[in-house]
This record gives C-alpha cells, structure tokens and sequence, in this order.
C-alpha cells in the first residue's frame, strides 16, 4: 500500500470505530497496526500533531503498547509538548524500554525544560507539584528547581524545602552528589538565607 492508501484506510477505520465492539481481534489488530502506521508516517513528515492525533484515537490498550510510546515520546519532543513527553517516558520506564540509567536521564533532562520553562512562581509550583517523590529528590532537579524558585521571586525557606531532601541526603552519603552538585547545593542555600533572618533561617 501507498502512504496515501494507508492513511486513508486509517481514517475510515477512526470512522468505522463504533463497530470495533463487533470486530474480531485479527481485524481489531489490523486496524491498529494501520493507525501506528499512519502515526508514524505523520512524525516522519514532522506533522506532530496528526501524529499524536492517530495515537490519541488509539484504544486504551494500545495506547500504551511500547511502540505507540516510543512514537508519541518523539512526537511530543519535536511538538515541545515537554509535560506529554514526560508522562510518555515515565510509562516507558515502567515498561523498561530503556535501561534504567538511559530512562533516568531522560526524564531528568524532560523535568529540566519544564523548570526551565517556567516563567513565574505558579507555573513553577505546578511543575513541583507534578513530580513524584523520586524525581523530586533527584540532586540536579531539586537544585535546579530551587535556583530558579530564587530567582522568580520566591522566599528562601520554600526554596530550602525543596532542598531539605537532597541535603539530608547529601549528609548521610556525600558520595551520593557530585562535587560540581555539592557546590552548587551550598550556593543556593547560601542565596536563600541571605533572603531573610528568621528562627528557620538560623536552624539552618
């Protein structure tokens, strides 16, 4: 089959998926294997969008097949639809498509364009709050996080929060940071207790 011929088949089987409850499962597959087709066909002409439009009409189940995500991973990056691209790489992660190491610099490097991204205080807070306790108290995101907490505005000891995590971490196991983390750990605590002279401050 042509791109064309496939495509088009793939929209009248969007069309037609009210009768996939009377389906049989060779056609079911048939039908979804043409609309990952079309999907991918859409990324490789950079049409983003159609591309995670064919995914999106996928059922559930598919959906969350390892190749659907790999499409709609590149998809979402190349669209800058960074928060898809990272829920796409954390259920990539559950489905170890990748090893452990590779999965955890992605969505490490995923976080970092969302904090980055940030351009006040609640787009920040909203970004914090999506993540899971994990990838909080990953070293580099949490300081990457507090540094721009800082320089958005924001008063010391919610940047220090963020922080406690790694630094009690840091304390516990020093080998556990980097010396380029522990040094850039100590510079944004020093810069959050220049911000005020409280009872926490002085704790600190």
């Amino acid at each position: 089959h042509t791109r064309s011929s496939t495509v088009s088949w793939a929209r009248m089987c969007i069309r037609d998926s009210h009768t996939a409850s009377r389906s049989t499962p060779a056609v079911q597959e048939i039908r979804e294997g043409t609309q990952l087709r079309a999907a991918r066909w859409a990324l490789d002409e950079r049409d983003m969008q159609a591309s995670l439009d064919w995914l999106d009409a996928l059922p559930q189940g598919a959906q969350r097949r390892t190749v659907a995500l790999r499409i709609k991973l590149k998809a979402a990056r190349l669209a800058r639809q960074t928060p898809v691209a990272l829920e796409t790489a954390r259920l990539l992660a559950k489905h170890r498509a990748f090893s452990q190491a590779a999965a955890q610099s992605l969505v490490r490097g995923l976080i970092s364009e969302m904090i980055q991204g940030a351009h006040d205080l609640a787009q920040l807070q909203g970004v914090w709050n999506r993540l899971d306790a994990a990838e909080r108290q990953m070293p580099e995101i949490a300081i990457l996080a507090a540094q721009r907490l800082m320089s958005l505005g924001a008063e010391g000891a919610m940047a220090r929060s963020w922080l406690l995590p790694v630094w009690e971490l840091a304390l516990a196991r020093p080998d556990a940071l980097t010396a380029l983390q522990r040094v850039k750990l100590v510079r944004v605590l020093e810069v959050g207790l220049v911000s005020g002279d409280t009872v926490a401050d002085r704790d600190w």
